[in-house]
């Protein structure tokens, strides 16, 4: 009988302290509505890395075309995920001048509609999916960071408008909007960068 208890307790003693114990847990997950560094790309200007507030220039081959290369193959599942609701994450202005500011934040949010059309308060127009050209980077003043696909909007304050977009292994986390714009839009030139995430 005291055999048989000592068996019982051995193999309790086993499977208490016998296991290796959990699994390590990473330290970095990032939380819903918690602020998140990395999401800003290392590329896009900031007053730290660009001075003034100047955007980077990029040195640019004078034979690159400007004209935009339509997507094929993928562009119906970036397209569809695309689809929904985009909220303003950041948006700055930087004056052709030197310098910037906020653009502050916004109640609206960007809707890209499943029929190509996209809103954004009482403003509408089409939007579509394109491939990136080294034009692309040298009109946005930005140094190359990794995107291949762009978001086109047509009609945004009249013009044409595109930007980066950000994709993870799981589609599309974040779009930008970088274009140039001068007076009377605004007092002083110079070009906006506004990014979307999620909304």
């Amino acid at each position: 009988m005291k055999l048989n208890h000592l068996l019982v307790i051995a193999f309790i003693g086993i499977l208490l302290f016998g296991c290796t114990g959990l699994p390590n847990i990473p330290s970095n997950l990032n939380l819903p509505g918690q602020p998140n560094l990395s999401d800003e790309p290392p590329a896009l200007p900031s007053d730290d890395q660009v001075g003034a507030g100047q955007a980077q220039h990029v040195a640019v081959d004078s034979a690159i075309t400007s004209e935009p290369v339509p997507l094929t193959e993928s562009s119906g599942s970036i397209e569809q995920a695309l689809v929904g609701n985009w909220r303003v994450r950041y948006s700055r202005m930087f004056y052709d001048s030197g310098g910037g500011g906020d653009e502050g934040s916004s109640l609206h949010s960007l809707v890209l509609g499943e029929d190509g059309t996209w809103s954004f308060s009482s403003s509408h127009g089409q939007w579509n999916v394109q491939v990136i050209t080294d034009a692309d980077w040298a009109k946005w003043n930005v140094t190359s960071y990794g995107p291949k696909k762009k978001i086109v909007l047509n009609n945004w304050s009249g013009k044409t408008v595109d930007g980066p977009i950000e994709e993870t292994s799981e589609g599309p986390e974040f779009i930008w909007l970088i274009y140039h714009v001068e007076p009377p839009t605004v007092i002083d030139p110079g070009q906006i960068q506004t990014k979307f995430g999620h909304g």
